[in-house]
């Protein structure tokens, strides 16, 4: 018995040291892990940032101004501006310009319009020039050509019943009289208008005789090159089309009593 007891005492002793050496060794363990691994892993990562707005023209990126000569009285246009959309869907962005006390400034369209053969090909019999505000509150507008159109009327036609081919011209909008002067249109919305087939404005230059008598005499028709779009409202805000762009100009409306030069700043943002 006395043996029995002896060796039951010498168990329990060593099972006390190995528990103890057990802690002490986890314990270590524990140290050195949380000493190494404040956290698993560092990655730094480059973002390469595709900015699919670009605009081009004069001095873009600027150097100095662009520079329009102007008298005193006169409606003046810039040169050719873009502003592009490499992305696969359209863009909304705001164009606007500081105010200058000498001129009222405006961001412009142009369209170009021909006459056409019985084949819908352009001719060079008759050609001009159609400047409008791309964006304001506003639809203006002024024509510039060689040609005497003095009896023409600028119209714009929707393709209501979604026949581009087809000609109803009690559908036809009237917007003025061509002119060389810097006019504004009684439009009461923006172009195209809600009923037009069309994703764009197509305009034409029609005598206004024909347009009285409600008749078609294509021969002396000055049609659209392209389509066009006027963007309604005050915040400058137009649309780049996915993949496309807008060329665009700027008009300077100068005061008959302007004297002196002013600057002003275009600004093209993200909305």
């Amino acid at each position: 018995m006395g043996g029995y007891q002896i060796i039951k005492r010498k168990m329990k002793k060593t099972s006390k040291k190995i528990s103890t050496g057990m802690i002490v060794s986890l314990l270590t363990i524990g140290m050195v892990i949380a000493g190494l691994a404040a956290y698993y892993a560092s990655i730094q990562v480059t973002v390469n940032i595709d900015q699919p707005i670009t605009v081009n023209g004069e001095n873009i990126p600027y150097e100095d101004p662009m520079s329009v000569d102007c008298t005193a009285g006169d409606f003046c246009i810039s040169d050719v501006l873009s502003v592009e959309n490499s992305n696969n869907e359209g863009k909304d962005i705001t164009m606007t310009t500081t105010e200058c006390d000498e001129a009222d400034i405006y961001v412009l369209g142009k369209l170009d319009l021909t006459t056409k053969d019985e084949n819908w090909t352009e001719t060079s019999d008759l050609t001009a020039s159609l400047y409008f505000t791309l964006v304001n509150n506003e639809f203006k507008y002024l024509v510039q050509t060689n040609e005497d159109l003095s009896d023409y009327v600028v119209v714009y036609y929707p393709d209501a019943d979604g026949n581009p081919g087809s000609w109803n011209i009690d559908e036809a909008i009237e917007i003025g009289a061509v002119t060389e002067e810097w006019t504004p249109s009684s439009l009461n919305e923006g172009l195209p208008i809600s009923s037009d087939y069309n994703e764009e404005a197509k305009i034409w230059l029609i005598p206004e005789e024909d347009w009285t008598a409600k008749s078609w005499n294509p021969s002396v028709w000055l049609f659209e090159h392209n389509l066009i779009k006027y963007y309604k409202n005050s915040e400058g805000i137009v649309e780049v089309p996915a993949e496309g762009g807008i060329e665009f100009y700027l008009g300077f409306d100068v005061d008959e009593m302007a004297y002196d030069s002013c600057l002003t700043t275009l600004t093209i943002d993200t909305i």
